[in-house]
């Protein structure tokens, strides 16, 4: 009897050995305690009867450091989404426009959901895609040779990143795509790519001025018709704060700090806009063009906004501001240069001051979070910081919150005292390339929650000669605060909980 336990023993401890080798085998493999296969979604809001249509607004947050949710991984989904809409749907219009003020070339995405890949990106610098991976930019001529309308505006190239064996300098986005030109469509498609891609680099001058007054520094994406997660999506907007960054050997964004965005489905008016906002630019990028494009977009701002905010009509396909209608009270979008007597700090024009300013007569406690990558010590900087100060210090509710995280935070915020004027202050690090701010404030009985996405970096250039723009989303207590609350649990430090 102890002689069949002891063999019984045996042969348990020999069969455990194995199972233990072969959970090491496969693990190395990937098939066992593999990570997480995620995308570049970190949750969806949906808001009702906006415009008389359903909209819902996807956040996309990416920490430093992170090989998973980058928001250009969003992009690429969408840009494979038109194709296979295109794909089901030949006689369809659609049209892809993407603009950003770096471009990759070899920046790519791994988007096959049965890949263990999936959701990572890395840069392919010898081929337009392998097994697993597929560039942006050859998504982009892809889905011109299936005969969609693509437009992309680029300013530089993007930098090189670090590799395994070194730097390694990105490809000319002009020249990659002019060599695209003359490649054939797909069969039953009519025509070259050059018969459905335009695109353009923009020369304005002064990039690396820290005021960089002639940057094209907008980032967006925008599909008019979708294919993707298994549902028929329309007038997708994707804005971000991410370039469209090469990707370094450990899967991070070149630019790798901290990043935030949106992508809008079903908004056609934000849809439409900002199409107006990109073929605007697009006849505006030679070297000496960027004084005009300021001055057009400053004159058109100004005469649109005194039309809406007086119940004029504007005709949808020519506006470049969008400040809600009746029937929808949630969003807003602006674009710079801004056109002002008093400078950037426009409370009419400019979400960020226009909300900032919002906090002084809250009559309860209020809600500051404010992610910047480049805050300068100008003039305007000195009155926002100012403000925030005086609307805590004034307000003097031991219940609100503060974080600040921006790369230039030496005003002496010393008079918000914890426990007094807040219950909890941050001064979070700088390793971010976010441009966002919310903002909690009461007003007439009824507690406000506003968040406002943007490329906008905090500077005077930035605001009132360069390209930008700004995404406002506006929720109530009746509403319910989804977006403010989910957007903020990523990106606040936790001063939103």
């Amino acid at each position: 009897m102890n002689k069949t336990i002891r063999v019984f023993k045996i042969i348990l401890t020999v069969l455990i050995s194995l199972l233990l080798c072969a959970s090491v085998a496969l693990t190395t493999i990937g098939i066992i305690n593999r990570p997480k296969r995620v995308g570049a979604v970190r949750g969806v809001v949906h808001f009702s009867n906006i415009n008389g249509n359903d909209v819902d607004v996807e956040v996309l947050t990416r920490y430093a450091g992170d090989a998973y949710y980058n928001p250009n991984f969003r992009e690429a989904e969408m840009i494979y989404g038109a194709i296979a809409y295109k794909k089901e749907h030949k006689d369809a219009n659609v049209s892809i426009k993407l603009t950003s003020f770096h471009i990759s070339v070899v920046a790519a995405a791994c988007i096959k959901k049965d890949s263990d890949k999936y959701g990572l990106m890395k840069s392919l610098y010898d081929e337009d895609y392998d097994k697993d991976f597929v560039r942006i930019s050859y998504l982009l001529v892809l889905a011109c040779k299936y005969g969609i309308n693509t437009t992309v505006i680029g300013q530089v190239d993007a930098s090189a990143v670090w590799q395994s064996e070194g730097p390694r300098a990105d490809y000319h986005f002009d020249e990659y795509f002019q060599s695209k030109m003359n490649e054939s469509c797909v069969e039953g498609v009519q025509g070259k790519v050059g018969d459905y891609l335009r695109f353009k680099k923009c020369f304005w001058t002064s990039y690396g001025d820290r005021s960089a007054a002639d940057m094209f520094h907008t980032k967006f994406c925008t599909v008019s018709h979708c294919l993707i997660d298994g549902e028929e999506k329309f007038n997708g907007l994707w804005q971000s704060a991410t370039n469209l960054d090469g990707i370094d050997a450990w899967g991070g964004n070149g630019n790798n700090n901290m990043q935030s965005g949106v992508v809008i489905w079903g908004h056609k008016e934000l849809f439409t806009i900002t199409n107006n906002m990109i073929d605007l630019a697009f006849n505006y990028c030679g070297q000496e063009d960027a004084v005009q494009y300021r001055k057009a977009m400053r004159e058109k701002s100004q005469e649109q906004y005194n039309k809406l905010i007086n119940g004029e009509p504007v005709n949808l396909d020519e506006q470049i501001i969008y400040i809600g209608t009746e029937t929808d009270k949630v969003f807003e979008m602006y674009f710079t240069p801004l056109y002002s007597t008093y400078g950037s700090w426009d409370t009419n024009l400019n979400p960020y001051t226009k909300y900032i300013s919002k906090m002084a007569d809250s009559t309860d406690y209020i809600i500051f979070s404010a992610n910047n990558a480049n805050f300068s010590d100008a003039e305007f900087n000195r009155i926002w910081n100012q403000t925030v100060l005086d609307a805590f210090v004034n307000v003097n509710n031991p219940k609100s919150r503060l974080n600040i995280c921006y790369d230039t935070h030496d005003f002496d915020f010393s008079a918000i005292e914890l426990g007094k004027n807040a219950e909890f202050i941050t001064f979070a690090g700088t390793n971010n390339h976010s441009k966002d701010i919310q903002v909690s404030y009461k007003d007439e009985n009824i507690r406000h929650y506003v968040s406002v996405l943007a490329t906008t970096n905090c500077h005077e250039g930035a605001m009132a000669y360069q390209a930008n723009s700004y995404i406002v989303i506006k929720e109530n207590e009746k509403t319910g605060a989804n977006f403010f609350n989910l957007f903020g649990k990523y990106t606040s430090h936790g001063a939103i909980e």
